[in-house]
């Protein structure tokens, strides 16, 4: 075991660093505002039954759109909806000491 092994996370992020800022030497300025905006882009995970993400699929190809803005827009209006008490969330108990609840969602919610 060499000694650069055991790195604190501060010195491994500024080795990182110096590592991209040399690999961004060499891209064109388009290649560069396309990896500024990835950078930006915040991601989130989370499980949906697989009817779901087929359908969210079928939808967006039908609406020529990609499934992450079709997804965001679904879930901002959502969102919306639930706040200003339009919607109501059917809560199931649940056995996970995390949550008190979980919302089952069917193909019957998305009119399938």
């Amino acid at each position: 075991m060499s000694g650069w092994d055991n790195l604190s996370p501060d010195v491994e992020a500024v080795l990182k660093s110096g590592d991209r800022r040399q690999q961004d030497r060499h891209l064109t300025p388009a290649q560069k505002r396309e990896r500024a905006r990835q950078a930006d882009r915040v991601r989130a995970t989370y499980d949906v039954p697989d009817w779901l993400k087929a359908e969210i699929r079928r939808v967006a190809d039908v609406e020529y759109v990609s499934a992450s803005s079709l997804v965001s827009y679904l879930i901002a209006v959502g969102l919306r909806d639930l706040a200003r008490g339009k919607i109501r969330l059917r809560k199931t108990g649940s056995d996970s000491p995390r949550f008190d609840f979980l919302v089952k969602v069917t193909e019957h919610d998305a009119g399938l």
